[in-house]
């Protein structure tokens, strides 16, 4: 009874300490990201969030009715465009249902929807934290390394980067979804292999299902999840693991998920006609062929047995009858009937188990064909759309994608290993050990999370943005490392301890005395049956792989003949034992008896390498855990600055000064400014436009229309006399933003800088225009690229080297007037002149008209789309246009 409680208080005492340091962790992983609330205040970030909030207020305040047939005409003027079907609806659910749970919790107007939106990601994030520990422990780690999992992922940097307060973005929802999604269909695929019912795993396969749908109307990452599912089905198969139960699970699945799925209007039918999307359907009628095949081998041959099941039998038949002495003639003769009868057996099984073999790589090439002849007829009839330039560019060796609007946007370049050096950290070091632990183990679950390493870690070298989807499999595999390269130093320095030397062993300790005695003598007759051995080894281990046995049976050959000292030990001195004595004596042995054993045991050789390994661990784990803390904390304060907001450095040693000029500007421009105002801006702040100073933008970064950005490209590349024809029947105020006037420290990224990209998209359109001729180096630009709108409004009033000439009075003939310019000179408003009001008319009778046909015809019916354009007077300009090949265009 003594033992027992003592063992219960352990116990609990460490579930405790495993509930502490979770929430630990779950308190790192906020407090972490809540640095942008304590220096700038509830603020919103970059420019994404902004149309987020925008459609969530949107949401609650119309109801989710209208939402789905929403059409903003205060967006992409004159167009306009169709929310509903060109946007992830999910976390403006998420959003509008948090708000409601806050305003029941604490009352009415207990938090702002603002301040839901900015608190939302951190609380998602503490979600995240957790389940990174429930997949740790679904893959069968102990509860130390899930907890190790947790804390690694409370700050790991490229778990922080889209998770910060303010980042009320989709990823802020779909990493942590991305997640619940893999450890259901893990749960799945766990209850399959685990249990002998067919419908073990359909739980939680529609759980998993259900979260994939959700997955999919929050975020475009769903492809990623869906084909990972699918690839590894196909690993699983591969490795000779089919189970009925599994293709249950892998049925639920992908009916269910992307059944529900393609509810979401802007994933609508893309599952059933995307190339990239089709994969978890083609593995749905691969499995259901090899069950098909399976059940018509089973009718055929019943009594055929398995070879490992007929090598049990032998084996459980030799040792019932009794093995007799050796020196007995009839017993020699009975064991050498029974021999010669198991090969026989032996021989016959692995001759069925090869036809069976060759039925079913038959089945399978068959089906692969037919899907991929299919697939390839599809496609060359239309009915298959192609990748988008997103994905196409993930694949392809170039950096670029050939799209120029893609290629502009830093988040879509390929990542340096540097940098994902730095947003790993120390969880690069660790996950390797992680990893290699998980491929011993071998389970389905630690095969997916492999997997989930191995591909995330593909795609975030591809595209720096996805470099959170490594957050989840990285933190696993680290905790996993970690835990396991702690016990055995541990261990290790347990050893030493006890024994007061570094050999681990006392001198006089029989140990070492028998391991001085011994002898381990290497000579060539023992290389050449070694050899032979190998080569043995690698004949019964291809038997095994062409035989049915599979990489199973090879497995199990392979650790028969290392778990052998016959194997790795050199010849013993003394009279040679009779022929196979050896190896059916070895089964008995340790396996710690082979030399290389012998040197790092306790009193052997090399044994002191061990515990001062240990020693070297605790070493690098005492400098790389405190810089780990550092690291992850100094990221979160960088992730955590703000867009519409910065700080400029002071001199001093504090944080600097905070300048609020982006705000003041929009701030400006919805106090100061009509209601209808039209805002003629680069796409970057289509969504501040929208969202803060609650005005008409041109573009934003939704980028559905190439052709459209071009146009709003060329028309700030163009002089301004030329510009101002454009201009007029398109905006009644332009804003660019010239951060660099603000002086040093202030982060670049103004309008002048982007010049080069805006070229480079106009030119795609337009074939009058040069992207070469608009080059800028070393703030000193090109002829093409002063004498454009863009440099002239830049530079308006700024002394300097290349400061534009032109007064106010020459400003205004060409058609433009400054009106607000913010304190330190970061954004900067004109004013158009002589803005054409026929063309303002004719934009407003077209938005009425597609009102009308909305009324008629229902939202967003093809119909109604022919009723709005651009202004007639702008029809010469577009004729000199030619349509990009827009590749993401949601069904339009």
């Amino acid at each position: 009874r003594a033992l027992m409680a003592a063992r219960h208080s352990s116990v609990h005492w460490q579930a405790v300490w495993r509930f502490n340091l979770l929430a630990l962790a779950c308190a790192l992983a906020v407090a972490v990201r809540l640095h942008s609330v304590r220096v700038y205040g509830r603020v919103i970030h970059e420019f994404d969030p902004w149309f987020n909030f925008r459609a969530t207020d949107y949401l609650r305040t119309h109801g989710s009715a209208a939402f789905a047939n929403w059409f903003d005409d205060r967006s992409w003027y004159p167009l306009g465009r169709p929310v509903g079907p060109t946007v992830y609806p999910g976390l403006m659910y998420v959003g509008a249902w948090a708000k409601d749970v806050v305003d029941a919790l604490g009352g009415q107007g207990a938090l702002s929807l603002n301040d839901v939106c900015v608190f939302l990601p951190p609380a998602f994030a503490c979600g995240g934290v957790l389940l990174v520990a429930a997949l740790a422990l679904e893959a069968g780690a102990s509860p130390n390394a899930a907890v190790a999992a947790a804390l690694f992922s409370s700050i790991l940097p490229s778990h922080t980067m889209r998770s910060v307060a303010g980042a009320y973005d989709n990823e802020a929802v779909a990493v942590p979804a991305i997640t619940a999604t893999l450890l259901l269909w893990a749960r799945a695929v766990s209850r399959a292999s685990a249990s002998d019912t067919l419908l073990a795993p359909l739980p939680w396969a529609l759980a998993s299902g259900v979260l994939f749908a959700g997955l999919a109307a929050t975020w475009g990452a769903y492809i990623f999840v869906s084909n990972l599912v699918a690839v590894h089905v196909v690993v699983l198969l591969t490795l000779g693991r089919f189970r009925p139960a599994l293709l249950v699970a892998h049925a639920s699945f992908a009916l269910v998920g992307t059944g529900l799925a393609m509810r979401v209007p802007v994933v609508g039918m893309q599952p059933l006609r995307s190339v990239e999307q089709l994969l978890p359907l083609a593995v749905l009628a691969l499995l259901t062929a090899v069950a098909a095949v399976e059940g018509y081998l089973a009718r055929r041959s019943p009594g055929v047995r398995t070879l490992g099941s007929a090598v049990a039998e032998g084996q459980a038949g030799g040792v019932t009858a009794g093995a007799p002495p050796a020196s007995d003639a009839r017993g020699q003769d009975l064991k050498a009937s029974t021999t010669q009868r198991d090969r026989a057996e032996k021989d016959a099984v692995a001759a069925a188990a090869h036809a069976r073999l060759r039925v079913r790589l038959a089945a399978c090439a068959c089906v692969c064909a037919l899907l991929l002849l299919s697939g390839l007829a599809a496609v060359r009839a239309g009915l298959l759309a192609p990748a988008s330039s997103r994905v196409r560019g993930l694949f392809i060796k170039q950096a670029k994608t050939g799209n120029p609007l893609v290629d502009s946007v830093a988040e879509h370049r390929s990542t340096p290993w540097l940098r994902i050096f730095k947003y790993s950290h120390v969880t690069a070091l660790l996950a390797p050990v992680g990893a290699l632990r998980l491929a011993f183990w071998g389970s389905d679950v630690a095969i997916l999370l492999l997997l989930h390493a191995a591909t995330s870690l593909y795609f975030a070298r591809r595209m720096i943005r996805l470099v959170l989807l490594t957050a989840a499999p990285a933190s696993v595999l680290a905790g996993v490392g970690a835990q396991a390269l702690a016990l055995w130093g541990y261990r290790q320095l347990a050893l030493a301890w006890e024994a007061g030397d570094l050999s681990l062993a006392a001198p006089d300790s029989p140990a070492v005395r028998q391991r001085l005695s011994a002898e381990p003598a290497l000579d060539l007759e023992w290389v050449r049956s070694t050899a032979s051995e190998a080569a043995a080894l690698a004949v019964r281990t291809a038997a095994q792989l062409t035989g049915g046995g599979g990489v199973r049976g090879a497995w199990a050959e392979v650790r028969q003949h290392l778990s052998s000292p016959a194997a790795s030990s050199p010849p013993q001195q003394g009279p040679a034992p009779p022929r196979g004595a050896a190896r059916r004596g070895g089964r008995a042995l340790r396996a710690s008896n082979s030399w290389p054993n012998r040197l790092f045991a306790p009193g052997g050789e090399l044994a002191p390498c061990r515990p001062m390994s240990a020693a070297m661990l605790l070493v690098f784990a005492c400098v790389l855990i405190p810089g780990y803390i550092l690291a992850g904390l100094s990221m979160g304060r960088a992730f955590g600055e703000p867009v519409v907001m910065t700080r400029i450095p002071t001199g001093t040693r504090g944080r600097g000064r905070v300048v609020d000029d982006f705000r003041e500007t929009y701030y400006w421009i919805r106090d100061r400014t009509p209601h209808d105002s039209r805002v003629l801006a680069w796409w970057d702040y289509g969504y501040h436009i929208n969202g803060i100073a609650n005005r008409t933008s041109l573009a934003d970064g939704n980028t559905w229309n190439h052709e459209h950005i071009a146009l709003v490209g060329r028309c700030l590349l163009l002089p301004p006399g030329e510009a101002h024809r454009l201009i007029k029947h398109l905006a009644d105020y332009v804003m660019i933003w010239t951060t660099r006037h603000a002086g040093r420290g202030v982060r670049p990224g103004d309008d002048l800088a982007k010049a080069p990209h805006i070229a480079r998209i106009a030119a795609s359109v337009f074939g009058d225009m040069d992207a070469g001729d608009f080059e800028i180096s070393a703030d000193v630009p090109s002829d093409a690229l002063r004498a454009s709108l863009v440099h002239t409004l830049f530079m308006h009033g700024i002394s300097g080297a290349h400061a534009s000439t032109r007064d106010e009075a020459e400003l205004a003939a060409l058609g433009f007037e400054e009106v607000f310019t913010s304190p330190n000179r970061m954004a900067r408003v004109f004013r158009v002149l002589r803005v054409s009001e026929e063309s303002k008319a004719h934009v407003a009778a077209s938005f009425e008209r597609v009102r009308a046909c909305h009324a008629e015809h229902g939202e967003l019916h093809p119909v109604c789309r022919a009723h709005h354009g651009y202004p007639p007077e702008l029809s010469p300009a577009l004729e000199a246009a030619r349509p990009f090949a827009q590749l993401e265009k949601f069904g339009f």
